[in-house]
């Protein structure tokens, strides 16, 4: 498999203590009902296990069976979806959280063997 690429953009929070974060990025296809495709970008973290997406983008994509839950304090649904990042496709489990939340979780990012950081060039490499 190739490496697949994401990004880094960097964020003032305008706390100056924490002052400038990274915020690592990567764009992933989702596959729904009926086959509906759609491009979400998600924030790559260790915050989670599952996948976080907003239920307003479940919905576009098909994903909207799922079993009432709660995570971090935010209500949604859990269900499985089908998740490809660069030619790895997967199905995995996605929290669609009533929030605004996008971010892939740690059980994505084990699929991969090697995840690089690359903070002077803003790079992202899955291998």
């Amino acid at each position: 498999m190739n490496a697949v690429e994401g990004w880094i953009e960097y964020e003032d929070t305008g706390v100056g203590e924490v002052g400038i974060v990274a915020r690592p990025r990567i764009s992933v296809s989702f596959e729904g009902a009926q086959g509906r495709v759609r491009k979400k970008t998600l924030d790559i973290g260790t915050q989670s296990d599952s996948v976080i997406i907003p239920q307003s983008f479940a919905v576009t994509v098909g994903l909207t069976s799922g079993k009432p839950a709660a995570a971090n304090g935010e209500r949604g649904d859990l269900t499985t979806g089908k998740l490809t990042i660069g030619e790895k496709t997967m199905r995995t489990i996605v929290f669609c959280s009533e929030g605004e939340a996008s971010l892939l979780g740690m059980k994505v990012i084990q699929e991969f063997s090697k995840l690089e950081f690359d903070f002077r060039q803003r790079i992202v490499r899955f291998t």
